[in-house]
């Protein structure tokens, strides 16, 4: 569904291809020809048309497939199809009058990049193998207070399945402090897993902490590198422990299923498989439950799923990030 909002965020860099082609795009497809004055992002002049602004939610809910293929004709940054963007909207940039198409948000389940530049070019290790114990306490730790909650629902005559909510942060003494570099020279700053878990460079570190500061849902843990012959890696990098667990999945849409039975209250997630796209398209989040937050997991869909928001996304794109994927792509309603 399309509709008008006004945003103060630019939703593309490039606009101008001349008043003459923009006339005749918008005029042809919507009648609505009187021209006003609008300025790109370089701020290039070119035209759309006055009542094309003051007539938005009538002109779009008759002819909004129309103007986006107009639009995606006039401006080549709109290189998607119109059913790629049946989930977006469409944006009056503010303070100029411009109008385009701006995707919905979307947040992502991260994976590695296969088949990347880095991929299967790297390998890391413990320094110390001793420290192995260290990830060996944590889940000691773990299964400690998983057991006082299962007391404490039996108690309450609560069923086991609440266990899945439990969030037991990594403490220091947790994380092994070093690894080795045993094959490759080079690292992503997303590194999906490692015999340690899940590491990020101080580049990414720093992104992540910007949409939302560390110590209410993840920590990091500073990790040394070291090549294979002791020299120190020149790049910092951490362990990044999500321990937010949230219920926030969709299940009215057809990307997911539960595991086995109705959905219950006390039903998990999974992929729905049989061909369907995992894709925005058919999976979604309830925006209320993910706002202002970077990274979480969700108790319902496993605990190795970890999830990153628009914002982030839109972020780590933006600044380049190297190393990972989606794994699958969720609109945020």
């Amino acid at each position: 569904m399309l509709d008008a909002r006004r945003s103060q965020r630019p939703a593309f860099r490039a606009f101008g291809e001349g008043e003459a082609e923009l006339h005749h795009h918008f005029g042809r497809e919507t009648g609505l020809a009187q021209p006003v004055q609008c300025l790109s992002e370089q701020g290039i002049e070119s035209s759309l048309t006055r009542s094309a602004l003051d007539a938005t939610e009538s002109a779009l809910s008759k002819s909004s497939r129309k103007m986006l293929a107009a639009c995606q004709e006039v401006f080549p940054c709109l290189h998607r199809t119109c059913d790629e963007f049946h989930a977006g909207t469409i944006v009056q940039m503010f303070p100029v009058n411009v109008w385009c198409v701006q995707e919905a948000q979307m947040a992502i389940v991260l994976d590695t990049e296969y088949g990347g530049k880095f991929y299967g070019k790297y390998a890391l290790w413990y320094r110390d193998p001793a420290q192995a114990a260290r990830l060996k306490a944590y889940r000691e730790l773990y299964d400690s207070e998983e057991l006082k909650l299962l007391g404490q629902l039996r108690a309450e005559g609560r069923k086991s399945f609440w266990k899945n909510t439990l969030e037991v942060p990594k403490r220091r003494e947790h994380v092994p402090d070093a690894l080795v570099l045993e094959k490759g020279t080079e690292l992503p700053d997303y590194i999906h897993d490692t015999c340690i878990g899940r590491l990020v460079s101080q580049k990414l570190k720093d992104i992540i902490e910007t949409v939302e500061p560390a110590g209410n849902g993840f920590s990091f843990f500073e990790v040394a590198i070291y090549g294979k012959d002791g020299s120190p890696f020149p790049t910092p990098y951490f362990h990044w422990n999500v321990y937010r667990k949230i219920d926030a999945i969709d299940g009215s849409r057809d990307g997911v299923k539960t595991v086995m039975g109705a959905p219950t209250g006390t039903h998990l997630w999974t992929y729905a498989g049989g061909g369907i796209k995992r894709s925005r398209d058919h999976l979604a989040l309830q925006a209320k439950e993910i706002a202002g937050m970077a990274a979480w997991t969700d108790f319902r869909f496993g605990e190795s799923r970890v999830f990153i928001s628009d914002a982030l996304h839109e972020a780590m794109r933006a600044a380049g990030v190297s190393g990972y994927e989606a794994q699958s792509e969720w609109a945020e309603t």
